[in-house]
């Protein structure tokens, strides 16, 4: 075999290098041609026909490919094939981060933990424990309790009105309510990542923007799940008993109740004492902190009911299915009124909804902060926050208020800064490439 003298300067050079490093942990043995000289090197990368090594001392030289004994020549294109592999799912999952971090919502959206399994009531109980049973799955979640604890004949009469009820109403206008009502509830859930982040927001003391959000989000996944415009469309409610209708409500609802109530905390909740019970009628106190009221409930096909309810339902009932066979079709929520509740939401929501970013729906939520924030103070203690100092010492009515010219420019600042992260490129083969030329210029 002859060699040019080119090659066999480039053949002493790698000769030379391999003799002159020193071995280095976690790394790979590479072989010059004439198989008589192998070091201990880390493989940079592979480009064209240019291997580079790290030694280990730290320096960087690049060898031809074809200097290289065969072995060392497939481990190194081995390598290179595995390293634009890895390199390839790191970029992917830096692209995933960057997309989660900037989407909207978490994915999955997350959720309440579940209500307690439902325990449906049992007729003939005493009714001390029937009225205890009733406070125990309200307070689980479950809105069925209140309508469970009626009698079989109660339920049936409430069914028949809701029935002819839904055929009176406008189904537009009930549509438009509900639906914007859930549209609300939608927004907050499926953009509260854009939500909170907004500046207003984060300018809040800790404890109370986790309260807040925590509220929100409870209250946004109750109107989403409970105001579910399939569930509330006027067909639906009349294609199945509203008994099994609202069983389903009450279920997908439930984690949703349950969460507020605890989220609520220290309300009191009542205590029953039986005081008689002589012919089918008890006598209760029932107590609420330290105020003591006695209730009479008298049973009916197994339940109890208040007794003064028990005496007036046949005449309440009557009156009421009167009333509605007096009501033309379509009639109810069909005047102006009606109207109202969309045409307040409306403008406010669909700017959110149509919103491309998070830039774009914090600047439509600027509107929203003026004309609410009268109701901060009651949102805030719905959602048991104490007035606290926040942000520049102001009281928790004012944490929502005009901001000066500095939080003006810092909130500006922040969302410039997202723009660049966001729009910073990853492109790792160009960088390692840069690198190697680098490395050749100083060779």
């Amino acid at each position: 075999m002859s060699f040019s003298s080119r090659s066999l300067c480039r053949l002493g050079v790698v000769a030379t290098v391999l003799l002159a490093q020193p071995q280095t942990s976690q790394a790979e043995s590479w072989t010059d041609l004439s198989g008589t000289r192998t070091i201990e090197a880390r493989l940079v990368g592979l480009w064209n026909q240019s291997v580079v090594l790290q030694m280990g001392d730290g320096r960087r030289v690049t060898v031809n490919l074809e200097d290289l004994q065969a072995g060392s020549r497939i481990q190194a294109q081995n390598m290179a094939r595995e390293q634009k592999l890895a390199r390839a799912e790191r970029v992917k999952e830096l692209q995933g981060q960057a997309a989660d971090a900037a989407a909207p919502a978490p994915t999955p959206l997350p959720t309440p933990p579940p209500a307690p399994d439902y325990q449906p009531p049992t007729p003939n109980t005493p009714c001390v424990a029937q009225l205890q049973w009733m406070i125990d799955q309200s307070n689980a979640g479950h809105l069925r309790a209140q309508f469970d604890a009626l009698p079989p004949s109660y339920r049936k009469d409430i069914g028949d009105l809701v029935q002819g009820a839904v055929a009176k109403v406008d189904p537009a206008a009930w549509q438009s309510i509900t639906g914007s009502l859930h549209q609300i509830g939608d927004l907050v859930v499926t953009r509260q990542r854009w939500l909170f982040s907004h500046p207003r927001l984060e300018a809040l003391n800790p404890t109370t923007r986790e309260k807040i959000e925590e509220f929100l989000l409870t209250l946004g996944g109750l109107l989403r799940e409970g105001l579910d415009p399939q569930a509330l469309d006027p067909a639906q409610l009349q294609s199945v008993p509203f008994e099994n209708w609202l069983a389903q409500r009450s279920d997908a609802m439930a984690p949703y109740l349950a969460e507020m109530t605890r989220i609520a905390g220290g309300s009191s909740l009542p205590s029953f004492q039986m005081v008689s019970e002589k012919d089918g009628v008890t006598t209760v106190k029932v107590t609420v902190d330290s105020t003591e009221i006695t209730q009479t409930y008298t049973q009916v096909d197994g339940f109890w009911v208040q007794s003064e309810l028990a005496t007036n339902w046949p005449t309440m009932i009557a009156d009421a299915k009167k009333s509605l066979e007096d009501t033309p079709n379509g009639s109810i929520l069909s005047d102006g009124m009606a109207a109202m509740i969309p045409a307040m939401i409306g403008p406010m929501i669909s700017p959110l909804a149509s919103a491309k970013d998070k830039k774009e729906f914090q600047a439509a939520m600027e509107p929203i902060f003026a004309q609410v924030q009268p109701a901060v103070s009651s949102l805030t203690m719905l959602a048991g926050i104490s007035p606290q100092r926040g942000r520049g010492g102001s009281q928790m009515d004012n944490e929502y208020g005009s901001m000066d010219d500095e939080y003006e420019r810092e909130m500006q600042a922040q969302m410039e800064s997202e723009e660049m992260e966001m729009g910073m490129e990853m492109d790792m083969d160009m960088e390692m490439e840069m690198e190697m030329r680098g490395d050749e210029s100083q060779n």
